[in-house]
């Protein structure tokens, strides 16, 4: 995940943008999270066939190689398909007097995996 400019560094900015390099079959931007203020992804993948999906808005959808979401609310991740790499720019517009100050609300039904033996973890049935 890189951040090329925000608040932090850009404050004469109404907007933050950022990349996100996703490894085949990984997930990004996860556990599901959410923020007030609206985002836009634009994929790119290594072979233009490669594709994901992504969970927004309530909607799970199919990614794609030059595709677009518009994210306006809800909790949002992503993943990609096994075998494709997926390449995201992402961009966050700041609200009149909220401005996106690398805001995250996680979402509390998956708040577990962040603890150090998250991956540790075997279902008991």
């Amino acid at each position: 995940i890189k951040t090329f400019f925000d608040h932090d560094n850009a404050p004469f900015s109404n907007m933050v943008l950022g990349e996100v390099l996703n490894h085949p079959g990984k997930w990004s931007s996860y556990p599901p999270h959410h923020h007030p203020q609206p985002e836009v992804y634009f994929y790119r993948f290594d072979y233009p066939h490669g594709f994901g999906a992504g969970f927004a808005n309530g909607e799970i959808y199919q990614t794609g190689h030059n595709g677009l979401a518009v994210i306006t609310s809800g909790f949002h991740s992503q993943t990609a398909a096994p075998g494709y790499a997926m390449c995201y720019a992402w961009g966050i517009r700041h609200l009149e007097g909220d401005p996106w100050l690398k805001t995250r609300i996680d979402d509390e039904e998956h708040a577990w995996l962040w603890k150090p033996d998250a991956n540790d973890h075997i279902y008991q049935g």
